[in-house]
């Protein structure tokens, strides 16, 4: 029997691994990769318009909550 919770939309910034993002797909996984040199607001901001997860290693872009997006 399949599941009914949605599987997750991911977003993967430029600094994550583009492997990580492959072995993501083979699995199944909704993946988009932000463009490089995208800025910080941007990608938080399109991780919330698109709702995905913002998956990173940049530690700056934990200072965008909801409400500055």
């Amino acid at each position: 029997m399949p599941s009914s919770t949605p599987s997750p939309r991911l977003l993967l910034d430029e600094n994550v691994r583009v492997e990580l993002a492959r072995w993501l797909r083979v699995h199944g996984l909704n993946v988009t990769l932000a463009p490089r040199e995208t800025p910080d607001a941007r990608i938080a901001l399109l991780s919330f318009k698109e709702r995905r997860v913002l998956v990173t290693n940049d530690w700056d872009l934990c200072q965008y909550g909801r409400n500055e997006v």
